[in-house]
């Protein structure tokens, strides 16, 4: 399996589905939008959301109604891909996706493929996610809130902090004890 930072799935979902900030023009996002602003009471006239607001808008939604009733696109890879029920024998980082798949050509004998391509990337490299400028406004209770949902993509697919974040996973931390 693949799986992506949540922090870079969360910007991708931004950018694609509700279009970088741009008004909403897919009926599937127009309604969703719609729904979460009906559901708090706010302006539904308005297509656009910041970048805060659609985090705001997807915390809510999995606060409310569950992590699992979001739309697939931002809901935790580990809900997505059940890796404690299904035993995979990879599990690769789209951040690394060049690194990784060389190493599983190379454990599994794979010759005459180029693994350096792919449709998505830049010169053949994995393409370096620019999704940290995303958050630098974000408030620190919000990204808390973030980090509590997709705390075990984080944990189990081994994905780092980024420094920004370090003090969230401390107070996560000191909430334990």
């Amino acid at each position: 399996m693949v799986a992506r930072h949540p922090l870079d799935r969360l910007v991708s979902g931004y950018r694609d589905k509700f279009r970088d900030g741009a008004p909403v023009t897919r009926d599937i996002w127009v309604y969703y939008l719609t729904d979460y602003r009906m559901s708090r009471g706010l302006d539904t006239s308005n297509m656009t959301l910041t970048f805060l607001q659609y985090l705001e808008m997807i915390v809510y939604k999995m606060v409310t109604r569950g992590r699992s009733s979001v739309d697939r696109h931002f809901r935790p890879a580990t809900l997505v891909c059940s890796p404690c029920s299904v035993k995979y024998d990879y599990i690769l980082h789209t951040d690394s996706l060049s690194q990784d798949l060389q190493h599983i050509a190379g454990k599994l004998n794979i010759t005459g493929i180029d693994l350096g391509l792919r449709l998505n990337a830049k010169g053949g490299n994995t393409q370096v996610s620019s999704y940290e400028s995303y958050y630098k406004d974000i408030p620190l209770p919000l990204l808390s809130k973030i980090y509590a949902l997709y705390r075990e993509d984080f944990v189990l697919y081994d994905f780092e902090l980024p420094p920004f974040m370090k003090s969230v996973l401390h107070d996560a931390q000191k909430e334990k004890l």
